[in-house]
């Protein structure tokens, strides 16, 4: 008899930033305890979806594609015993409905710290966090205490794949026929960033920072992913033209190049991160971070996963950002030490394996707080798995972000230090229940 746990991992559609935890977890899954099936909600048809399809067949993981059709859903949810599915669209649908036919485990994944309408509330038996920053705002939309808040709601990080980081590390050689390609000399001081056209992931300081840099020192931008209009206008009337490569969209061989080959990630968005994905990614290449604190914002989880002068500087401003750089660029030794260490952190705690072995220890021990029946062996294979970040962690992280922000180099102005008192405080009168708004979509429940 197969005492393997069924597991069905959803997400609404087949896109890269709403798979990736999906497939890490698929790929790394223990195939002695857990069997995986993957669920989207929706279909592009587009080329993204077509290579993360190839990839489940490559795995041999069964895909099941509803193109938005969710009667479909009770045939399929009565063969799991656990549902794992992201916030956002349909998520209210498929958490009610694995509910209604008594999947034992149904498990929410929170990027933005949002709540759920009651009915929801009360379907989900896990909700796993992308950050701590995540779980911190979601307490506080949620006006719970720390003990009501950990009852249910725990901290998984995204997981970071270190394999394209291995299979695809281009030699030195190669770095420095790439560089030369790219127009960039051997003394200049290469800064690298990577997002997609999203206005939430660009902030006029990016600009501004560069044009403070090359005052300091020999250095170029590289950006991965394409440069809004409204930046590329900004880079000519600061005259930046020169010193600004614009890669476009890259093919994964080309972005690990790309991050190998640059000589720090400089990396500013308007909001802040969740989780910071590109910045891990970075890390995992040994490149030192500088990226802005973003506390007014709430979403500063770069703060968590940089630490500030050990793999990477955490800053206030564009002068500080400048600075930054700068020090980095005339302090080689200190910048490949924090490129070290951030790569070493990046490996040992958040690669896709690792991840994965926690996400499974919260699924067995979810279970097992459920009285659901689980195979002594899978138990006992799970018994010695620590969790990361552990509950102790969690808790102490109120004080830890507070001690992070008086740890960042350089200092914030007077009106920035005013703005973070100003949200600070309204931060604590959170909105009460659940804000229709805060949701990508809600979708009544087909019961």
């Amino acid at each position: 008899m197969d005492s393997r746990i069924r597991v069905l991992s959803g997400t609404w559609a087949l896109w890269v930033s709403l798979t990736s935890y999906v497939e890490n977890h698929v790929k790394y899954a223990d195939p002695r305890f857990f069997e995986h099936t993957v669920l989207a909600a929706h279909s592009e048809g587009d080329y993204f979806e077509r290579r993360a399809l190839g990839e489940f067949k490559r795995l041999g993981v069964r895909v099941e594609l509803l193109y938005d059709d969710l009667s479909r859903l009770p045939s399929l949810l009565k063969e799991f015993d656990v549902v794992h599915y992201p916030q956002g669209k349909y998520s209210d649908t498929v958490f009610q409905m694995a509910h209604h036919y008594n999947v034992p485990l149904v498990v929410e994944h929170n990027m933005y710290g949002y709540t759920d309408p009651p009915e929801t509330e009360r379907a989900v038996d896990l909700r796993l966090c992308v950050s701590k920053t995540s779980l911190m705002m979601y307490k506080r939309r949620a006006r719970l205490n720390m003990d009501a808040l950990l009852r249910k709601n725990l901290v998984l990080y995204e997981p970071v794949d270190v394999e394209p980081f291995q299979k695809f590390k281009p030699s030195e050689t190669e770095i420095e026929s790439f560089r030369h390609s790219l127009g960039v000399d051997d003394d200049t001081f290469l800064v690298g960033r990577v997002s997609r056209l999203d206005v939430a992931k660009w902030i006029p300081s990016q600009v501004q920072m560069l044009w403070r840099l090359v005052r300091k020192v020999k250095a170029k931008l590289l950006v991965v992913g394409g440069i809004p209009d409204w930046v590329q206008d900004k880079i000519r009337r600061y005259g930046l033209e020169d010193r600004v490569i614009n890669f476009g969209v890259a093919t994964l061989p080309q972005l690990v190049k790309c991050y190998y080959s640059m000589d720090a990630y400089g990396f500013s968005s308007r909001d802040g991160e969740m989780f910071g994905r590109v910045l891990a990614e970075a890390m995992l290449a040994g490149k030192p971070i500088v990226m802005p604190a973003t506390p007014w914002f709430g979403e500063d989880a770069q703060i968590e996963i940089v630490d500030n002068g050990v793999d990477g500087l955490i800053v206030w401003d564009v002068k500080s950002f400048a600075d930054a750089l700068a020090f980095l660029a005339q302090h080689k030794f200190d910048a490949e030490q924090m490129g070290k260490c951030g790569q070493k952190k990046i490996s040992s705690l958040f690669s896709g394996e690792v991840n994965t072995r926690v996400l499974e220890k919260h699924y067995v021990d979810a279970l097992q707080r459920k009285k659901v029946k689980v195979d002594r062996e899978i138990v006992e294979a799970y018994g010695n798995v620590q969790l990361f970040p552990s509950i102790e962690s969690i808790r102490e992280f109120p004080s830890e972000q507070v001690r992070r922000l008086h740890n960042i180099f350089g200092s914030p102005s007077v009106p920035e230090r005013l703005w973070f008192t100003f949200k600070t405080v309204s931060q604590q009168r959170p909105r009460r229940g659940y804000i229709w708004k805060d949701m990508h979509c809600h979708v009544p429940p087909i019961l």
